[in-house]
């Protein structure tokens, strides 16, 4: 008796003993009489025998007949083989009736046999021929046409078909980061042959055991941690069945699906957050658009980008280029120097990663104040009168901090601004109206400058000076011209002597003593002593009697004044004459001889 070989198997195909244990047939098994060949909707078989091979398709069922193993067939047994292999295959490149080539009296499921004939045949539903003349395909079942055995002359029902599917794992049938850190239920079917509800249906999925039963209707479902699927990318499902003889049934089906559990970070990046990436005062104040670009991987438009600054979280969305902005507080972006922009994005299986950027600004809130000085307004800091009458350069310096030549330099004095700029040096200069620095001894130098983030500063010098416009005159006298202040003809005649005192005030030593006299100028200076002198024309005196002496002195602040003193004497020329008598000379007016 020859074997009849599974030679090929694709898909799922069972077999089905006499005895009702199922099992999964693999390439290799080998087939007995009475044996029930199942295949499934996907699944296929070649059968090798007698040097021939049998194709069967999907969804077909059928008994090896003992008959198939006989290679000594005896003359009672041979109504197949009395029709020729090529009548029968005739029949098949012909779309023929294979029936046709049988006993008439095979005509049922009930089978039937003759007196010309000792086997029993049956019909199979529906034989679909291939071209092949050793290959030929089982065509599928008709709702109203039964299956029965092909070459048996058994009389056993045979089961539905086994059928077991199991559903997608996920929507996608891929499983996720999300999915993988929960819990997955697993759903399917079995249906078919003897599985039954409440039978056990047992998965092991990375080497845990879940088992569940299955469901009136068929179903069935069971939780699985999604962890042990996200190990497990193929598993078989068992479902564990007993047939009508209480033997054990096993029938499984695999299940295949795919992992996905990381989405593609892609590149963010912050630009600067100002033109020099510094925050100023100014800018500090008031609001800076913050400014990037997300890129790569699973990053896309309308991925919302999320900012935490001093503790305030800012939002915004990639736009169609990449780009994102959001305007956040400038007094956020001067507390917190250091923040980091994250992207939430997802890929096409549902999983989320963050994708991030790190920015690092300085905050510079102010400039450096320097130092300005304002020099003495005049060379003794006292402004007198004359200075006070003109105008007055106005000095000073100003140096250090984020002073730069150029900055500007602000004096109010009086009322009236006056600006100049700082020079290469750190000098500067502005010319003054005496009479404001009269009116005003106290004023400030400003200077104001900037940094290079920006900021402003001013820097400032307090000047205070002394004004002084007169000087204090003193006390002038004049003695008197002569011993009797009378001016007679002899002294009228010659140079006399006039003299004073010059004391007090601001009349000092050197000082000039000025006498305009009938006309004629006489000038003296005051001695250490205080006094002075100076010889003057008796004729002037005679012709002029009342003049001044002017004393004309100046003070520590350079202001001048004049001390003067008056002086009237009387001039007499000429004498009275009188009237003179001579006496007698002698008491008779005659001289005698003694």
């Amino acid at each position: 008796m020859s074997k009849i070989v599974a030679q090929a198997v694709e898909g799922i195909v069972q077999v089905q003993s006499t005895n009702g244990e199922i099992r999964v047939l693999k390439q290799g098994d080998m087939l007995l009489p009475g044996d029930t060949v199942i295949t499934s909707e996907q699944g296929s078989v070649i059968l090798a025998y007698l040097d021939e091979t049998v194709s069967v398709s999907a969804n077909q069922q059928f008994v090896i007949s003992e008959s198939w193993l006989q290679t000594d067939i005896t003359p009672e047994d041979s109504a197949v083989a009395l029709n020729t292999a090529d009548d029968i295959l005739a029949v098949l490149d012909e779309e023929g009736d294979l029936l046709e080539q049988l006993d008439a009296t095979a005509a049922g499921a009930d089978g039937g046999s003759t007196e010309n004939s000792g086997n029993g045949f049956v019909r199979l539903t529906r034989i679909a021929e291939s071209t092949n003349p050793l290959l030929f395909e089982l065509g599928a079942f008709s709702e109203d046409e039964p299956v029965v055995p092909l070459f048996t002359n058994s009389d056993a029902p045979i089961a539905a078909p086994v059928e077991i599917t199991i559903d997608n794992i996920t929507a996608d049938d891929i499983v996720t980061a999300a999915e993988a850190a929960g819990f997955i239920t697993v759903t399917g079917t079995a249906n078919g042959g003897d599985i039954a509800a409440g039978d056990l249906v047992t998965l092991i999925i990375n080497g845990v055991t879940y088992t569940t039963v299955v469901l009136a209707d068929g179903s069935w479902s069971v939780e699985v941690a999604g962890s042990d699927l996200a190990a497990d990318t193929t598993f078989d499902v068992v479902v564990t069945s007993t047939n009508a003889l209480g033997n054990t049934i096993q029938n499984s089906a695999t299940s295949t699906h795919t992992v996905d559990i990381t989405a593609d970070a892609g590149t963010v990046t912050v630009n600067n957050i100002t033109a020099d990436d510094i925050v100023n005062a100014a800018e500090a104040a008031g609001t800076i658009a913050v400014t990037g670009t997300a890129l790569g991987g699973d990053i896309a438009p309308g991925d919302v980008v999320t900012l935490v600054i001093n503790g305030t979280t800012y939002t915004t969305t990639v736009l169609a280029d990449g780009s994102w902005s959001v305007d956040v507080a400038g007094s956020d972006l001067a507390a917190d120097t250091d923040f980091t922009a994250v992207v939430t994005s997802s890929d096409a299986a549902g999983n989320t990663v963050e994708s991030s950027g790190d920015s690092t600004h300085t905050v510079d809130l102010s400039a450096e104040a320097g130092v300005v000085t304002v020099n003495n307004i005049t060379e003794d800091d006292i402004l007198n009168a004359a200075e006070a009458a003109g105008t007055i350069a106005v000095t000073g310096t100003a140096l250090g901090g984020d002073i730069a030549p150029g900055d500007v330099v602000t004096l109010v004095i009086n009322g009236t601004t006056y600006t100049t700029t700082v020079l290469a040096d750190g000098s500067w200069s502005v010319d003054v109206a005496g009479s404001d620095l009269a009116a005003d001894t106290d004023f400030t130098a400003v200077v104001t400058s900037s940094d290079a983030a920006g900021n402003t500063v001013e820097s400032s010098g307090d000047s205070t000076h002394t004004v002084d416009l007169s000087a204090e005159a003193g006390v002038v006298t004049v003695n008197n011209i002569t011993a009797d202040d009378i001016l007679n003809a002899a002294e009228a005649a010659g140079t006399i002597a006039v003299t004073g005192t010059a004391l007090g005030g601001d009349i000092a030593p050197g000082d000039v003593v000025t006498l305009v006299i009938n006309g004629t100028t006489y000038t003296t200076t005051v001695q250490a002593d205080g006094s002075w002198s100076v010889d003057v024309a008796g004729s002037d005196l005679a012709a002029d009697t009342d003049f001044t002496a002017v004393v004309t002195s100046s003070d520590a602040a350079g202001n001048t004044v004049e001390s003067s003193g008056d002086s009237t004497h009387t001039v007499d020329l000429s004498a009275e004459a009188g009237v003179v008598t001579v006496n007698n000379i002698t008491a008779d007016d005659i001289l005698n001889a003694a």
